[in-house]
């Protein structure tokens, strides 16, 4: 074996990893047929799962009603400014553990964080990723991201792809923990990802003969890692194989590892056994064919109506014009030009029938949710009929929105900070972290509402206390201030920093009850002053008479 013929090993023999393939392939069933079908009438850049894709290929041009794609449109941008907007904070950092939460130095360091994160979730392709991830969940059911980073300078990587190229399976608590996804590179790319000593000498010798852009099938297979060596800190060692292999040579061209798994899986729904999700597009697939199939229809008898089928005379064979403006030579018979009676009388689906099957495909999608409060502008005038909207729309959209919390951005996130904090993005943390768990906060739109509507009773009752506090001021004393301040402020979202910790807040208040003591001093000083001189003018007036009756009483 030549310098250049070097053979990696791995966790599982090609062959192994090819078995695994084709027994998830197995098991994903007619997936495949449901989401062409999805696709084809939804999200018609991603029907390709029956059929080889085609760069440029023209797709979607069997479909008469666009209300579908429409809602599916406007379910991904409510949920990306509602969830993950990047023009403001969606979510924050903390430490598990209740008491570290108001440690100032620990409140601060997550602040730092938080906007180190921020900033690099900017400046990376998570956004455009997650634009396509939401146009997937809506219409496939299933939406797979790959996250991970680059160094020199470090940035972050997400690339969203087709569940064509999705290969999952769940752990024994139902979270996806595997993920075989086969795909195909160009021999250039695999150089610049591997180079040209690690690939098979056939491709290798393709590659030599200037063959570059020849694509090849390639798999990455990512799974737990069993019978791994806990205390190595190499890659081969991780709690995540990441392998990647020539799927038609099996030869293996990297065997690395990740410390978390390096994919997250949106779904939608999720019923039964399968790891693999339902959608709004699935549910509404019938309402979609029947409003396709109707406009089809008026289309016809339109198209009918306006040019109808003609009866004409024999001797104009070929001779009728119907054009505007035409002029038609009668023959010797003097026969007429007559449109045939095809009993149409008007267009078979009425006006009402369209627009109520629409409204039940855009209902699948939350299209109305999502519009509510833009449509109710100007119905909604007074802060108890939003809130009873508001109240409305998370009843609907909760599940949902904690399905997207449990399974997308929070694994994003966490898979996030662990490559920040392993590539030293972050500054050194407080020592009393160490060992600590984080947690994740939603502060988006959509979590912040919902926990605006959890705090609305609170809101009630000290709205229902007011009159008690204003007749028995003492009743007040049942409400701690600082605690009502503290959650009213991270109710909204409101960044610690601009208030003071608890050291400041003490040393305030020692400095004004301090104040307040000098004050008081000093009135006492000047009442006592102020007696004194009304003595004096007292004692003149009586021409010292009280004077010496002082003195008498002392004698």
């Amino acid at each position: 074996m030549s310098t250049e013929d070097k053979e990696i090993k791995a966790h599982r023999s090609p062959e192994e990893f090819l078995r695994r393939k084709k027994s998830l392939e197995k098991d994903r069933g007619n997936f495949p047929t449901l989401w062409q079908e999805c696709a084809e009438h939804i999200l018609p850049d991603r029907a390709d799962f029956l059929t080889t894709p085609v760069t440029g290929d023209r797709k979607g041009g069997n479909i008469f009603d666009t209300t579908a794609i429409d809602s599916n449109m406007i379910l991904a941008a409510g949920l990306h400014t509602q969830m993950s907007s990047p023009s403001m904070d969606w979510f924050s950092i903390g430490p598990r553990r209740q008491e570290l939460k108001d440690v100032w130095t620990v409140k601060r360091w997550f602040e730092i964080v938080d906007q180190i994160m921020t900033s690099s979730f900017a400046h990376s392709s998570y956004y455009n990723a997650m634009s396509e991830f939401y146009l997937d969940m809506g219409a496939i059911g299933t939406a797979p991201m790959f996250i991970d980073c680059i160094l020199g300078p470090f940035r972050e990587i997400f690339q969203t792809f087709s569940c064509r190229n999705a290969l999952i399976a769940e752990n024994q608590f139902g979270i996806i923990d595997t993920m075989y996804r086969p795909y195909e590179w160009t021999l250039r790319q695999c150089v610049m990802e591997w180079g040209e000593e690690n690939l098979s000498p056939d491709y290798r010798k393709m590659f030599r003969d200037g063959k570059e852009d020849e694509k090849i099938p390639i798999l990455h297979a990512t799974e737990p890692r069993p019978n791994r060596d806990r205390e190595s800190a190499l890659s081969q060692q991780m709690p995540w194989a990441s392998v990647y292999m020539e799927e038609k040579t099996g030869h293996i061209l990297e065997n690395s590892g990740y410390i978390n798994f390096p994919f997250v899986v949106g779904r939608f729904y999720k019923w039964g056994n399968s790891p693999y999700g339902r959608c709004p597009g699935m549910m509404a697939l019938p309402d979609i064919r029947t409003a396709d199939s109707q406009d089809e229809t008026n289309l016809r008898a339109g198209h009918k109506t306006v040019e109808p089928p003609l009866n004409v005379p024999k001797d104009m064979k070929g001779k009728v014009r119907t054009s505007p403006n035409a002029l038609n030579y009668m023959g010797k018979d003097g026969g007429e030009l007559k449109p045939v009676d095809t009993g149409l009388r008007g267009l078979p689906f009425t006006l009402e029938m369209q627009k109520e099957r629409q409204e039940r495909i855009k209902n699948k999608f939350f299209t109305n949710i999502f519009l509510m409060l833009q449509q109710g502008n100007n119905t909604y005038k007074n802060i108890p009929e939003i809130m009873a909207r508001e109240q409305e729309k998370m009843t609907v959209l909760g599940p949902m929105v904690g399905r997207l919390m449990h399974e997308v951005l929070g694994p994003t996130i966490e898979r996030c900070f662990v490559l920040h904090l392993i590539n030293g993005m972050f500054p050194e943390p407080p020592p009393i972290l160490q060992g600590e768990e984080i947690e994740i906060e939603y502060i988006s739109p959509l979590a912040r509402t919902m926990k605006q509507l959890e705090g609305s009773s609170v809101t009630q009752a000290m709205t229902l206390s007011m009159p008690m506090f204003q007749a028995k001021p003492e009743t007040m004393d049942l409400i701690n201030g600082d605690e009502w301040i503290r959650w009213a402020f991270d109710l909204y979202g409101t960044p610690g920093r601009i208030m003071n910790n608890p050291e400041q807040v003490s040393e305030i208040r020692a400095q004004r009850t301090e104040q307040m003591q000098e004050q008081q001093k000093t009135e006492e000083l000047m009442t006592a002053a102020q007696g004194a001189k009304t003595l004096a003018e007292a004692d003149r007036a009586s021409g010292n008479k009280l004077s010496e009756a002082f003195m008498g009483e002392a004698a």
